[in-house]
């Protein structure tokens, strides 16, 4: 059947060995419509008729909507009242993931934001102390693995 899915670990796999054939650019859209819900449901309304892919790596949302909580993440005393995003642009570069960025363009962003009314000030700075310890430590473990070699060997530098 030709109903649409989540894109599995087996479907990437099978994308994998499928190459750049109808079957495995539909799985590669797939793929690339979740991970980008997964990223961006925390700001936005994903929703799948505002999502095009006009070209091979490109992805167009238009006329989203901004979600109410899109602040909370930064711990800023802001809750949004209304949003939208008038067009997005996402540029992926197919084949070459490692060594290019995937480039994210807002274009006509309005947002109406105000105060929460319920701001509790030093349970913001705790997060915010607590947000920059786990950015330190994840800083750390990063190093730690670049020095390891693949097999538990360490590189020296």
């Amino acid at each position: 059947s030709s109903e649409e899915r989540p894109c599995t670990r087996a479907d990437r796999l099978r994308l994998c060995r499928a190459g750049s054939g109808r079957a495995g650019k539909a799985m590669l859209k797939q793929l690339v419509q979740d991970q980008l819900r997964a990223v961006l449901s925390d700001y936005i309304y994903f929703d799948d008729a505002t999502y095009k892919t006009p070209g091979w790596g490109n992805v167009l949302l238009e006329n989203v909507r901004v979600r109410e909580t899109a602040f909370e993440r930064f711990g800023l005393p802001i809750a949004v009242k209304s949003g939208r995003v008038g067009r997005l642009e996402v540029s992926l570069p197919i084949g070459n993931f490692n060594n290019k960025p995937v480039q994210l363009v807002l274009h006509e962003l309005y947002v109406v934001a105000g105060p929460i009314r319920n701001f509790d000030r030093d349970r913001a700075i705790s997060n915010m102390r607590k947000a920059k310890a786990d950015a330190i430590l994840s800083a750390q473990a990063a190093e730690i693995a670049e020095r390891l070699g693949g097999e538990g060997g360490v590189k020296i530098p």
